[in-house]
């Protein structure tokens, strides 16, 4: 995994409304949004489990006031995509 600490520096920095996961070895994932045209953009989105990031996107729209959520996600992460679906996420 490359440094990100430049990066994650800039990401973070507000306006982004940020949600954490800790594990019993220190983070075990992150969700931010940042405000777009129309409601809040996803990302970065970060977990060691697929269950920890469902989590993250799951708390956002509370974090984000109930605004419009969107996710983008690879095409290759076909199975991420319908757990999102099953979550009542809608593809846009």
């Amino acid at each position: 995994m490359a440094p990100r600490e430049a990066f994650l520096g800039e990401w973070l920095r507000q306006p982004r409304i940020a949600l954490l996961s800790a594990g019993s070895s220190g983070i075990a994932g992150y969700g931010v949004a940042r405000r777009c045209r129309e409601g809040f953009k996803v990302g970065s989105l970060f977990a060691d489990a697929t269950d920890v990031a469902l989590a993250r996107v799951a708390d956002l729209p509370d974090a984000t006031a109930g605004k419009e959520l969107h996710v983008d996600v690879p095409a290759g992460q076909v199975q991420f995509t319908a757990m999102l679906q099953a979550a009542g996420l809608v593809p846009g």
